[in-house]
């Protein structure tokens, strides 16, 4: 008896040995097992990446600010500011850009995406904007040693970052600012 299908053709191109099923055209008859396996995996992932629609990703990755000061002589002698830690909501805790379509609807930009993770571009770019608008290169990052005591600690708490529906971006974010030695 003779099955029709796709699955019955590659099945009995995968097994000729069948009782019952008659030799027909064959093309892989001279391949042995694993390298039959082979050729037809290779097939269906070809035919699979024809099938990929949509358009490419796009990455993105936030910008420090253009302007930059030059630090005073003294400057390496300022506070020792540490930044951190830099917290962003679970929303934003993924690689796709998120977008408002109202006030309580969120939607994901599938295409759209964050170069790196959210949390450690805020982190770098603040960094960054703070070298070039305080007067002190000695910042340190979120987790610190043990060793390093910070004058002050700023922290970052993102409240909302997203897309509204007309294209703007739209950030809040609460910003603390404290003795980091308990003082």
């Amino acid at each position: 008896m003779i099955k029709t299908g796709l699955l019955s053709v590659i099945l009995l191109y995968l097994n000729p040995g069948v009782p019952g099923v008659p030799i027909v055209f064959r093309p892989f008859k001279r391949l042995t097992g694993s390298l039959r396996w082979i050729v037809v995996w290779s097939a269906s992932l070809l035919l699979v990446g024809c099938f990929r629609a949509g358009a490419q990703d796009q990455f993105y990755m936030l910008q420090p600010i253009k302007e930059s000061q030059s630090l005073p002589a003294g400057a390496s002698k300022g506070p020792l500011v540490g930044l951190g830690p830099i917290k962003v909501p679970a929303y934003l805790d993924r690689p796709q850009i998120v977008t408002a379509a109202s006030n309580l609807e969120y939607r994901l930009a599938e295409n759209q995406r964050w170069a790196e993770r959210l949390d450690e571009s805020i982190a770098r770019v603040s960094q960054e904007n703070l070298e070039a608008l305080i007067p002190s290169d000695r910042i340190v990052m979120h987790p610190w040693s043990r060793d390093i005591k910070p004058d002050v600690q700023v922290g970052v708490q993102i409240q909302e970052f997203h897309l509204d529906s007309s294209g703007r971006a739209r950030l809040v974010a609460l910003w603390t600012l404290k003795p980091a030695k308990g003082d």
